[in-house]
Formats: structure tokens, C-alpha cells, sequence
């Protein structure tokens, strides 16, 4: 049991935390760290049906939901009705496609538009069935030419 002490240090100390979240292709794992002494606050490991997930791509949204469902069920300890978790997901560099377009000077045209007549061209998958982003990096000295 805490004594007096603990417990006004533990007020004191900042009680923020960061979550972890990895899906593999067999297990879904949760972790929530503290960032004050890095000690594991919450953990959960669940286990994917064979086929969920292979080799990265998700083949059964039924079951990655039902998985994700268990998991904030396993960390809901007090069987809280509107329970969120708190995460920051990170895609494998493998599912993005990136470029550096060179888009000359136009003028009446946007450069949004410019890059998304870019990215129709040369994307491996349908714009419209992508989220994409650009930002300009200025003129490259040697085209003179707006870089995105």
C-alpha cells in the first residue's frame, strides 16, 4: 500500500502516456507506455484468425474488427460505454509511393491541380482511391522548375 509520500509524488508527476499499437499478420499487440518512467501502464495481446491479415494487407475486415473490438474490451476495466484508445498508427514504408514532381511555371492554373494531373499519370492505383499530399519544395536550381 502507497504510503502519504507516494502517493503526492504520484500527483505531482505528469501522468502522460503514449500508446503502441502493432498488427502483424498473426497478433494484434497494444501497449501503453508512461512517459515518465517508460513502464507499461496497459498491455494486450490478441490473437488474429488465420487469414485476417497476410502479408500485410488486410483480407478479412470482419475479422480485424471483431480483433480490434477484443482488444478495447480487454483494456476496458471498468466497462466503460464510450471507452476510446488513444493510439498513433504507422504504415510500412512499402504501402506509400513516393516522388518528387517537377511541375513548370503555369499561370492560370493551381498547382493542386498540376500535381493531381501529375499523380493520375504516374500513380500505381487510382487517385481517387488514394490519400495523397504534397508540399512545395521550392525551385530546383538546376530546372528551375517547382518541385512538390
Amino acid at each position: 500500500m502507497p504510503n502519504i509520500f507516494e502517493k503526492v509524488i504520484d500527483k505531482l508527476t505528469p501522468a502522460e502516456v503514449f500508446p503502441a499499437l502493432q498488427i502483424t499478420d498473426k497478433k494484434i499487440r497494444y501497449a501503453l507506455f508512461s512517459s515518465y518512467d517508460f513502464s507499461i501502464k496497459k498491455f494486450s495481446e490478441i490473437e488474429l484468425p488465420a487469414n485476417t491479415i497476410i502479408k500485410g494487407e488486410v483480407k478479412n475486415e470482419a475479422n480485424l474488427i471483431a480483433a480490434l473490438n477484443s482488444l478495447r474490451n480487454s483494456l476496458n476495466s471498468k466497462n466503460k460505454k464510450d471507452f476510446k484508445i488513444q493510439c498513433l498508427v504507422s504504415l510500412p514504408s512499402s504501402v506509400f509511393f513516393l516522388r518528387t514532381l517537377e511541375i513548370p511555371d503555369i499561370s492560370n492554373v493551381s498547382y493542386e491541380e498540376a500535381v493531381k494531373l501529375n499523380l493520375s499519370q504516374i500513380s500505381p492505383i487510382e487517385v481517387k482511391d488514394a490519400y495523397f499530399d504534397f508540399q512545395n519544395l521550392g525551385v530546383s536550381q538546376k530546372t528551375r522548375k517547382e518541385n512538390f
